[in-house]
């Protein structure tokens, strides 16, 4: 099981920009959902980092989740999560459902 501190670590190798957490992203091919707190790009990046964690779970009331472990967002993650849900990142977004996108997602196939 995954540890706060690792959790914490994780996060903290993001970035401390909302470009620099994007382009480790990018670099990264880490893509998710908009609007979708278990398959946004950075629940896909936690879902990565910890592939033995089942319940992630990113923006829901201003917290990240992992098995349990809940973390209050920054104001620079909420930031970077509302720039995601206005599609300011479509590099980083898969088509959703409002979008005709045929195929609903599976946050654990991402």
């Amino acid at each position: 099981m995954v540890s706060e501190t690792e959790v914490i670590e994780a996060i903290s190798k993001l970035g401390t920009t909302t470009t620099e957490i994007r382009n480790f992203l990018v670099i990264r091919g880490i893509k998710g959902y908009r609007n979708n707190p278990e398959a946004c790009p950075l629940a896909v990046y936690l879902r990565r980092t910890f592939p033995g964690e089942s319940l992630i779970n990113v923006g829901s009331n201003s917290t990240i989740v992992v098995n349990g472990i809940e973390l209050p967002l920054d104001s620079l993650l909420t930031c970077f999560i509302s720039n995601i849900d206005q599609g300011i990142y479509p590099e980083l977004c898969f088509p959703s459902d409002e979008d005709d996108e045929d195929e609903p997602y599976n946050a654990n196939s991402l």
